[in-house]
C-alpha cells in the first residue's frame, strides 16, 4: 500500500460530500486544460444511478485540514462487460505520487475483490492525461499498457452560421421530453453498440443522466427522423464556466449504421454549432475516441474542430 503524507487519510465518500468531490474534478479539469473549466461529469448525477457505489467503490484522499486532495471511483460493471473501468482525479495543489497511487491502490484492491465474483471481467482500464508523465510512469510500473487515445476537441463559434441542409427523406426536430425519450434511448444504444467500452444502459438510468439533468435544454437536442425511425441525433448543453461567454458541450452525436455515409453526422454537428453560436457560445467542445470504428475523428476534423488535449487509455489484464 502507498503511504500517504502525515495527516492525510483515504476513505469512502458520503453522499453529502458529493459537491466537495466535484470541486476536485473541476480543479483537475481546469489544470489539465489550462483554463477555468467545469468537469464534463456531474458526480452527483452519476451517484443517483447504480453506476457508482459510494459505499464501496468511491474514495477520497482527505488533507489534515479536511479538504479533498483527490477523488477516485470504479464504475459498476454492466451486463456483458469484459473490463472494469476506473477514474481518479487529484487536485492540482496535491499532485504527487502518494495521492495518485493511493487512489489506484484502492481501485485495484476493490477490483481484486470483484474479479473473484466476476472472472469474465478480466481487464482494468484507467485513463491518464498525456501531459502527466508522473502518472504515466506509475501506471507503466504497475503493468498497464497504452491501448487507446482520446482527444478533447474544440471549435470557435460565432452567431450567423447558415442553417443545415438535410439529406433527402430526413426530418430533424428537437426532442420532445416524455414523447421521444424511448426512441432516443434505443437509437443511442444501437448507434454506440460497436464502440469501445460500450455497455447497455437501462432506460431509467439513461434518463437520469440526460433529460433529467438540470442543464438539459431540449432545444439543443436534435433527433433526425426517417419516417418513424430515429436515424441519428445530437445533444449539446450550453455551460457557464466563468468566462465572458458560455461554452457548448456536445454530449452525444450518433448516427445509426443504416444511415451512415450520407453526411448526416456532419450536418447534425453543423446545426448544433449554429444553435450554440446563436445562443452566444464562443466555442464548443467534445471528447472523441481516436480509434473509433466509425471514423468520428475525421468527421470532427471536417467540421473544423481541432484537438487540444490527448488522454491515454491504459489497460492491465487481471490474473
Amino acid at each position: 500500500m502507498t503511504a500517504l503524507p502525515d495527516g492525510y487519510t483515504l476513505r469512502h465518500l458520503s453522499a453529502d460530500e458529493l459537491p466537495a468531490a466535484q470541486l476536485v474534478l473541476d480543479a483537475a479539469e481546469s489544470a489539465d486544460s489550462g483554463e477555468p473549466r467545469r468537469h464534463e461529469m456531474d458526480i452527483a448525477v452519476m451517484a443517483a444511478t447504480t453506476m457508482l457505489d459510494l459505499e464501496r467503490s468511491v474514495w477520497v484522499v482527505v488533507t489534515p485540514d479536511g479538504l479533498f486532495a483527490g477523488c477516485g471511483f470504479l464504475w459498476q460493471p454492466r451486463a456483458g462487460d469484459t473490463e472494469f473501468v476506473a477514474e481518479h482525479y487529484v487536485h492540482p495543489a496535491h499532485r504527487n505520487n502518494a495521492v495518485d497511487d493511493a487512489l489506484i491502490d484502492a481501485t485495484e484492491r476493490r477490483v481484486a475483490e470483484l474479479h473473484g465474483e466476476m472472472p469474465s471481467v478480466n481487464r482494468l482500464v484507467l485513463t491518464c492525461e498525456d501531459s502527466n508523465a508522473r502518472r504515466r510512469a506509475s501506471l507503466r510500473r504497475r503493468g498497464y499498457e497504452h491501448v487507446r487515445d482520446f482527444y478533447s476537441m474544440r471549435i470557435d463559434l460565432a452567431p450567423g452560421r447558415p442553417p443545415a441542409r438535410w439529406p433527402a427523406g430526413i426530418e430533424v426536430r428537437p426532442i420532445r421530453p416524455g414523447v421521444d425519450d424511448r426512441a432516443a434511448h434505443a437509437a443511442s444504444e444501437d448507434a454506440f453498440a460497436e464502440h469501445y467500452l460500450f455497455g447497455p444502459t437501462l432506460f431509467d438510468e439513461w434518463r437520469t443522466c440526460t433529460l433529467d439533468r438540470d442543464d438539459c435544454d431540449p432545444s439543443l437536442w436534435l433527433l433526425a427522423w426517417d419516417g418513424d425511425q430515429v436515424s441519428g441525433q445530437v445533444w449539446a448543453v450550453a455551460r457557464d464556466e466563468g468566462a465572458a461567454a458560455d461554452v457548448g458541450m456536445v454530449e452525444d452525436l450518433s448516427v445509426r449504421k443504416p444511415w451512415r455515409g450520407r453526411g448526416l453526422g456532419l450536418t447534425l454537428l453543423d446545426e448544433v454549432f449554429r444553435l450554440l453560436g446563436d445562443r452566444g457560445c464562443a466555442s464548443a467542445r467534445l471528447f472523441v475516441d481516436v480509434q473509433n470504428a466509425t471514423g468520428a475523428l475525421r468527421l470532427y476534423e471536417r467540421a473544423g474542430m481541432r484537438a487540444e488535449r490527448r488522454i491515454l487509455g491504459l489497460e492491465r489484464r487481471l490474473e
